[in-house]
């Protein structure tokens, strides 16, 4: 019998409903041997300091697994506004790794982060209102440098599963450029995708 996987992460955990849309916000949304919760524009940076997050992920059984979907958000904004990119990185993946690590459950499943689709996502929606490229989730750097950020950043996330003995899915290569699976600028299409990614996540869990 498949253990139930929990997803608990920023609006990108929604591709686990297999459907087209975002997942609804704070509560516990299910398909199949997945439960889904949207904790909101949470970043892998504040989520140690977030109680929901912390709250959720408590009440979790221990022989159950839980999947992180977080730092998407950082990699496309919050990375590429240091002057040192870099360095930037490994204070947030040390944030994100010493919440995961604080958890009495140690069964976890992290993936890549999804890839960026377009130069400048939401491009209409910041300019209706200039004021809004100043805020925290304003796109930072060119398509290829934020790409290189996510990149990047999942090799360290599958460099913490393997020493953690954790679980690492790479679904990378099977979305990457492919606009036909996105249903908007930075998410992926659940209906269209969903199933595929799931299925490789049980496949390493079987």
């Amino acid at each position: 019998m498949i253990k139930k996987i929990n997803v608990i992460g920023d609006s990108h955990c929604s591709i686990y409903l297999e459907q087209n849309r975002i997942a609804n916000g704070g509560v516990w949304e299910q398909s199949g041997d997945f439960n889904i919760m949207h904790l909101g524009p949470l970043t892998a940076y504040n989520v140690c300091d977030k109680p929901e997050a912390i709250s959720t992920s408590q009440a979790i059984s221990n022989d159950e697994y839980i999947l992180y979907s977080f730092g998407e958000i950082d990699c496309r904004c919050r990375i590429g506004r240091s002057d040192n990119p870099k360095e930037n990185m490994i204070k947030i993946l040390q944030r994100y790794f010493s919440f995961i690590e604080s958890q009495q459950n140690k069964n976890i499943i992290l993936t890549n982060i999804t890839p960026c689709l377009v130069e400048e996502p939401m491009k209409d929606w910041f300019n209706e209102d200039i004021s809004r490229k100043e805020t925290f989730t304003a796109t930072r750097g060119t398509l290829e440098e934020r790409n290189k950020y996510k990149l990047d950043f999942s090799n360290q996330l599958k460099e913490f599963c393997k020493y953690k003995n954790y679980i690492y899915v790479d679904f990378w290569d099977m979305v990457y450029d492919k606009k036909e699976l996105y249903m908007d600028d930075v998410h992926l299409n659940g209906e269209k995708i969903g199933k595929n990614i799931k299925t490789l996540i049980l496949n390493q869990i079987l």
